[in-house]
């Protein structure tokens, strides 16, 4: 008999070899310069993290930066605060399935936590430890078997199954050299001690061959006045920017967005800040096919040997975004609060059962004066477990997104500070999908004398697929004996016409 074989359709989509969070402590000794004074005690430390680079190997890939770190210090001859930076180098491998294929680099640091201690008057010790999740994405090409019209008699169970798949990966360096102005009334700033910038993609869209993505950079400024007094401030400079895709695309596809600081400098001008940073958007196009497969097969009245095989396809079953709030209480004695600010790693997952435990964890600062006007300096981690139900099989991903100022209050004497992380969140399924590839006609089924030409059967606990496969019929002739269109009722009686 000859075989039917299904006709065979390419799909190109990437295929993740790697999502991993590691966490890297990394420390680095950095000795005053001949103008600054003996260190007394240490206030605080700000850090910020920069990427550098990022490399496919073989069986690895990997990521360099580091952090910029400003140390703030009461001197012991009890002048004013001084800030002194330190630059702390930060390299990150991941281990992957070998591939000779490269692909893209996905990723994004965050600082756990970041302190100071003094090794000697004149020298420091600066600890950082840094989070980072990598994903790494490689393009590849999965055969589907689309099901046609079969000779023969041959019944088909076809399924439709609307897939979300991951289709392109790239990024778009660009630059920021602004004048960013002071805002109307702030005062007087005489100097930067520390900054940190943020970047946020406020909207995301595919236009046709382009990748669209539009946002704002918010510059966090530690400054200080004339009279040696410390306050934060907050500017903000757009962006907008697009990349070439490979095709054109049509309306449902999506852009997911991860951005990266890769350089940074602050400096203070009249009437304002220069602000020259580098930023990376290193973004995922997803794109919705339907996909539709045959998942079993049978030829009234004769035999049928199939051949099947598991369809593996990497779908986006959801994505969301969580908001979730913690809260830190710090310092004694407060009378006034300076600034306070916070760092959150990138979430650790851990499957329980039909839950995801995702683990939060962090570090927040305060720079405050006590009830006798002195400043001080404090800290404290944070951590915060958020379960969140999941499907079957189907992998979760997570990584922090933005991180809000803290909104502060004095109660008794300490901090509270309240912050919100706000996480972006996916599910993609592990499930195969089961997909015939071909059929075979064999020899015709004996049929016994007293077989009936129609059955009467009580339907419950089968579907129409079930009942035509079973007693010889097809789905067809069932619904037109029984001029139904869907589906029957349980308990409803059935006229199966027998085909064979």
């Amino acid at each position: 008999m000859m075989e039917h074989r299904f006709e065979e359709r390419s799909i190109r989509h990437l295929k993740r070899d790697l999502w991993q969070v590691q966490e890297r402590e990394q420390t680095q000794e950095v000795r005053l310069g001949e103008d600054l004074p003996d260190v007394g005690n240490i206030l605080c430390v700000r850090g910020q993290c920069i990427l550098r680079s990022k490399e496919w190997m073989r069986e690895e890939v990997g990521v360099s930066g580091g952090v910029m770190a400003w140390v703030m210090y009461a001197p012991a001859d009890g002048s004013a605060p001084r800030t002194v930076e330190v630059w702390i180098p930060v390299q990150l491998k991941w281990p992957m399935p070998q591939t000779d294929r490269e692909g893209t680099i996905r990723t994004a640091m965050s600082l756990r936590s970041i302190d100071a201690r003094t090794v000697s008057a004149r020298k420091l010790m600066v600890r950082a430890a840094v989070s980072a999740f990598a994903e790494a994405l490689e393009p590849c090409q999965t055969e589907v078997c689309v099901p046609s019209e079969m000779e023969d008699g041959i019944q088909l169970l076809k399924k439709t199954y609307p897939a979300v798949l991951p289709v392109e990966a790239g990024e778009k360096s660009f630059m920021i050299d602004e004048l960013v102005p002071f805002p109307a009334g702030s005062g007087e700033v005489a100097e930067i001690r520390a900054f940190r910038l943020d970047p946020r993609a406020s909207q995301t869209q595919v236009v046709g061959g382009k990748a669209v993505f539009r946002g704002e950079a918010k510059l966090q400024l530690m400054c200080e006045d004339g009279e040696g007094t410390l306050f934060p401030m907050e500017l903000s400079v757009p962006f907008a920017q697009f990349s070439d895709l490979d095709r054109d695309y049509e309306q449902e596809a999506t852009l997911g967005l991860t951005m990266a600081v890769t350089d940074l400098s602050a400096e203070l001008q009249e009437g304002g800040v220069q602000l020259k940073c580098g930023l990376l958007g290193q973004y995922v196009v997803h794109d919705r096919i339907l996909l539709e497969v045959a998942e079993d097969a049978y030829c009234p009245g004769r035999e049928l040997e199939i051949r099947s095989r598991e369809l593996e396809l990497p779908m986006m079953l959801d994505s969301g975004v969580e908001t979730v709030c913690t809260q830190t209480v710090l310092g004694n004695d407060v009378a006034r609060v300076v600034d306070v600010w916070t760092e959150g790693a990138q979430p650790k997952l851990h499957r329980a059962g039909d839950l995801v435990e995702m683990e939060l964890s962090g570090t927040t600062w305060a720079l405050y004066l006590d009830t006798e006007g002195k400043l001080q300096g404090a800290s404290g981690l944070w951590s915060q477990v958020v379960e969140l139900p999941v499907a079957g099989t189907a992998a979760v991903t997570a990584e922090l997104m933005e991180q809000s100022r803290p909104t502060v209050s004095v109660v008794d004497g300490k901090i509270q500070a309240r912050q919100e992380l706000v996480l972006g969140t996916s599910a993609q399924s592990q499930r195969g999908v089961a997909m015939l590839c071909s059929a075979v006609p064999g020899q015709a089924l004996e049929r016994g004398g007293d077989r009936p030409s129609v059955i009467l059967r009580r339907s419950g606990g089968q579907s129409l697929w079930e009942l035509a496969k079973g007693c010889g019929s097809t789905v067809d002739a069932i619904r037109k004996a029984n001029g139904i269109t869907e589906e029957p009722l349980d308990g409803r009686m059935l006229l199966i016409p027998v085909c064979s």
